[in-house]
C-alpha cells in the first residue's frame, strides 16, 4: 500500500510516466514494427471496480505486425524455452 503522505508524488509521477509512453509510442507508430495508437486514457475506477477510486491508464493498440515467435523456423529448442520463460516471468 502507498502511504497517504506519498499518495500525490506517486500519482504525479504514474501520470507523467504514463503521457511520456504514450507519446513515446505515438512518435513510432509511423514504423513499420509498431502497432497502431487507438487512444490514451487516464481514467478512475467506479464503486464496482476492484480499487474504487483506484486509477487507470489504458493504452489501446492493434496488435504488433510480424509472425508468431513458434513460427520463426531458425530458433532452436533452447532460443525456445528462453523466450517462454521470459515470457511468464513478464506475465506474472
Amino acid at each position: 500500500m502507498i502511504e497517504q503522505s506519498d499518495r500525490s508524488v506517486v500519482l504525479e509521477s504514474a501520470i507523467r510516466f504514463f503521457r511520456k509512453e504514450c507519446r513515446a509510442v505515438r512518435q513510432c507508430e509511423t514504423t513499420d514494427h509498431t502497432p497502431i495508437i487507438y487512444g490514451c486514457e487516464e481514467l478512475r475506477q467506479g464503486n464496482s471496480d476492484i480499487y474504487p477510486g483506484g486509477y487507470l491508464h489504458v493504452l489501446a493498440m492493434s496488435r504488433v505486425p510480424g509472425c508468431s515467435v513458434v513460427d520463426i523456423a531458425h530458433l532452436t529448442d533452447n532460443e525456445l524455452s528462453i523466450i517462454r520463460a521470459q515470457l511468464a516471468k513478464i506475465l506474472e
